[in-house]
């Protein structure tokens, strides 16, 4: 099944505090010695993400729920962060990451670090209200989350509907990183 989380407005007019509630920091050399000796999964060896100091959406232990708390937790980090600080972002996407980004008829997929740095500080200083989550747990220990809502960008006149979906991936103890990540500003 699937939760839906009624959130009140997200409105990212105040910057968020450094460092924001809810995640943990690593550094590279950290995580990599927190990783199984199983793991032949050479993400972490990829040279577009080779730098990345590593931040995580943090979920309680106690949680009941999942995918619900981890959502409330995205949503109270990930668009204040993005108004305001869009290059801190990209430390909570996973290494081999995908991400992509629809406006009207323009649609752009990227995948190394630098793109994808990019393109989060291309909705920076933008304001976005939240209205409707879905939260549902995922393949192998993940959460797909699909946000709706209204953004007013700097170089569009009117508010937009825009809907966001992210899928991130347990990182263990209770972290989640942005796997994937589809976000489409929705135009007449």
């Amino acid at each position: 099944g699937h939760s839906t989380v009624s959130l009140p407005p997200v409105e990212s007019s105040l910057a968020p505090p450094t460092p924001p509630p809810g995640f943990a920091q690593m550094s590279l050399h950290e995580l990599q010695q927190q990783e199984e000796p199983t793991n032949n999964n050479k993400t972490m060896d990829s040279p577009s993400f080779q730098n990345h100091h590593a931040r995580y959406f943090v979920v309680s232990s106690f949680s009941t729920n999942i995918p619900v708390d981890l959502a409330k937790i995205v949503v109270d980090i990930y668009y204040p962060t993005l108004s305001h600080a869009a290059s801190q972002l990209v430390h909570y996407y996973c290494p081999n990451t995908q991400k992509s980004l629809s406006v009207g008829g323009a649609h752009a997929v990227c995948t190394s670090e630098i793109d994808v740095l990019l393109q989060l500080t291309s909705l920076e200083q933008s304001q976005f209200l939240v209205k409707g989550v879905v939260a549902q747990p995922g393949i192998q220990s993940s959460v797909v989350l699909l946000i709706t809502g209204m953004v007013q960008s700097s170089n569009v006149a009117a508010p937009l509907p825009f809907c966001h979906s992210l899928t991130l991936v347990s990182c263990g103890n209770g972290q989640y990183q942005i796997h994937n990540d589809a976000m489409a500003l929705l135009t007449e």
